[in-house]
């Protein structure tokens, strides 16, 4: 992992470079007809951002690609499940601080599995998986509320207007009945030390 921040000349912008790469492994207890082969699962991420901070408000946009290279495990039960996928996201944030204690947010966010089936109807027609699961684009607004320096009180609400690509398919065993439109709805409250 490693970062790079350059505060420009210019007052409250800052733009910085992010980078990483992780390496999982993974060995097989089972009959390898019936499981996958013994593998590595390599992620590598690049992140570009910029933020600017004004008195009362800030906007920051950030794009990341996604590299995720999957080798070994094939086997007599997966024959073809080597892949290789570029993925990529980007959101734009705008936050809006009324006073110390209030601020608001607006962002849109995009996410992107593969770059090169964006709409999901490449991997639809080879997998039967729903193209819907290969994307997400979302609006969200929100507001946060700090009672004290160290709790904070957080409510959002996410239009994901397009794609199911946040929703897990361990939750959702039915990728099928998902509809590609749904909403958030989110409250946090936060103790920090």
């Amino acid at each position: 992992m490693g970062r790079l921040i350059y505060e420009t000349p210019v007052q409250g912008l800052r733009l910085a470079i992010s980078g990483g790469r992780a390496l999982a492994k993974y060995n097989p207890r089972f009959d390898p007809s019936q499981d996958l082969g013994p593998g590595d699962d390599t992620l590598e991420a690049l992140f570009f951002s910029a933020q600017y901070e004004a008195e009362h408000w800030s906007l920051t946009g950030e794009y990341a690609r996604r590299r995720i290279k999957d080798e070994g495990f094939s086997s007599e039960a997966f024959p073809n499940f080597d892949l290789e996928t570029v993925g990529e996201s980007y959101y734009v944030q705008g936050i809006y601080r009324v006073d110390p204690h209030w601020e608001m947010v607006l962002r849109y966010d995009v996410f992107y599995a593969n770059v090169d089936d964006r709409d999901g109807s490449k991997t639809e027609a080879a997998t039967g998986i729903p193209s819907s699961f290969q994307f997400a684009k979302d609006w969200t607004v929100g507001v946060r509320y700090n009672i004290t320096p160290s709790w904070m009180a957080r409510a959002e609400y996410h239009n994901v207007y397009g794609g199911t690509l946040y929703l897990l398919p361990q939750d959702n065993p039915d990728l099928s009945a998902l509809d590609k439109k749904w909403d958030i709805f989110a409250l946090l409250l936060s103790y920090r030390f």
